[in-house]
């Protein structure tokens, strides 16, 4: 038996690899991998991201890319191991290792607590999207599978997590995989959408000083108005037959019209005036993590305002979405040894800084994601029914 840590951080290192429970049973058929999940035994089992992605595509979620590209990716990913290891090299490890000595306790501490109410906010929110679907769930069931789904977006290198929240709402029958698939990337685009919004005025904050000019404010008006022209029916219906058209082979044209068609409708439920309240609870949820991050910093005795914080997190967060590192490591440091020069503060306060968020969200987070997902494990069963009902 693998303890939970071991397994998440071992997991979070290898993101190739995929968590399950059950007996797997492998039988190829048309050269496509099968396999079903014993219902009757609960072991460990470790597969292969792959699978994974044969499940998806048993759903019309076709990621089709070429052996080449995706070799490549696998490489792309130590990009950000690499400037880890660059940046652990050029500094003064007695300093790093004095501010973790120094370490306040009490600070962290109360950091990893507040994970609970950071995540039941944003669960909450995900609800209430699921309410406005007319689809009916428990708040314990949300906060449940909302941990589960960042426990495997941490681990997986397309951070499925998204996708995993639509698999557990299938699992559960209460709705179909392409309607829940809607609630949880509109869930994800408002956390994006705040972060590129407070993101922008950090870049401008942090490189020009408070001057107003009519370049920020052009880009600021950009960035208020995408939501409102990409979540108009029209445009949305354009945008998401191209994307599905893109992903998917034309041999399940029908089958993706009738997904197509139940994704927009599932947005569309969404897109009413309930949604001020998705964003109050967005604007709620990142304020907890950034008195979370002006926790962690006060725990290591950074001289830095909750202000500055909120908007040096909004940007590495957005840095750390480039698909060349596991989890961000190496280019969350990188940027935050750059952002923060930027207010006077030394590489190793950047260094110590980005390994406790790491700590904290990461390895304390997928922890408490593990835990979920070891309670309630997301069923992947390729069976005939299965495939029949889907």
């Amino acid at each position: 038996m693998i303890s939970p840590f071991f397994a998440s951080f071992t997991l979070a290192s290898r993101p190739f690899l995929f968590i399950s429970w059950g007996e797997v049973v492998v039988k190829p058929r048309e050269n496509e991998l099968q396999f079903s999940i014993a219902k009757d035994k609960l072991k460990y089992g470790f597969h292969s991201f792959r699978k994974l992605r044969t499940y998806l595509n048993t759903n019309n979620v076709y990621l089709n890319k070429n052996k080449m590209k995706k070799d490549l990716s696998k490489y792309i990913r130590l990009i950000g191991l690499l400037i880890l290891a660059y940046l652990i090299t050029r500094i003064d490890f007695k300093a790093l290792l004095f501010q973790f000595k120094n370490i306040n306790l009490y600070f962290l501490f109360a950091a990893i607590f507040m994970n609970f109410f950071l995540i039941f906010a944003k669960a909450i929110r995900w609800k209430a999207f699921l309410i406005q679907q007319n689809l009916s769930i428990s708040a314990k069931s949300a906060f449940s599978i909302y941990l589960s789904s960042l426990y495997i977006g941490f681990i997986t290198p397309g951070r499925l997590g998204e996708i995993s929240k639509a698999l557990y709402l299938k699992q559960k029958q209460v709705t179909t995989f392409y309607k829940g698939l809607s609630s949880a990337i509109m869930d994800r685009l408002l956390d994006l959408y705040f972060l590129i919004l407070l993101g922008s005025v950090g870049v401008y904050y942090l490189s020009k000083g408070k001057g107003i000019n009519l370049e920020f404010v052009f880009l600021f008006v950009i960035v208020l108005s995408l939501p409102i022209i990409i979540l108009h029916p029209k445009v949305l219906n354009l945008l998401t037959r191209i994307l599905f058209r893109k992903i998917s082979p034309k041999k399940f044209k029908d089958k993706i019209r009738e997904s197509v068609n139940e994704f927009i409708e599932g947005i569309n439920q969404i897109i009413n005036p309930v949604l001020l309240y998705g964003i109050l609870l967005t604007v709620f949820s990142y304020s907890l993590f950034f008195f979370q991050c002006f926790l962690i910093a006060k725990s290591i005795g950074l001289q830095i305002s909750y202000f500055d914080l909120a908007l040096i997190m909004s940007i590495v967060n957005i840095i750390t979405l480039i698909p060349i590192s596991i989890s961000g490591l190496g280019t969350r440091e990188a940027s935050m040894i750059f952002l923060f020069k930027l207010i006077g503060l030394p590489t190793e306060a950047a260094i110590s800084f980005s390994l406790l968020i790491f700590f904290v969200f990461f390895i304390c987070g997928g922890l408490m994601g593990f835990i979920a997902w070891w309670l309630n494990p997301v069923k992947i069963d390729f069976s005939k029914k299965e495939k029949a009902s889907t």
